[in-house]
């Protein structure tokens, strides 16, 4: 009933593009160079400055929310004609550790 007011976000498959970029082999050391860049920022899955996922790994720090509120608010552009502006995802921080 409600269908035409409702928008759903396939994260699985971005988030497990980006988790592709953060792989390390058994000894530590990186074992791919793979970048994945949203509007000229790039970003990855270890857990350096441009991360999305928070210290634990597994759930997103502030940068990684604002890049998937990002995804909600295109989904919602595209669907309803809407304008809502992306958030600027370098506002804000990843984590505080360099790789």
């Amino acid at each position: 009933e409600y269908s035409d007011r409702l928008v759903v976000v396939d994260l699985n498959s971005i988030i497990h593009e980006i988790s592709m970029t953060g792989k390390i082999d058994a000894w530590g050391q990186i074992s791919t160079q793979e970048q994945f860049d949203f509007n000229g920022v790039p970003l990855g899955a270890r857990l350096g400055y441009n991360s999305i996922f928070s210290l634990d790994g597994l759930h997103f720090n502030p940068r990684g929310s604002a890049f998937v509120a990002n995804w909600f608010i295109q989904n919602i552009n595209d669907n309803f004609g809407s304008n809502i502006p992306l958030i600027d995802i370098n506002q804000y921080v990843g984590n505080s550790v360099e790789e």
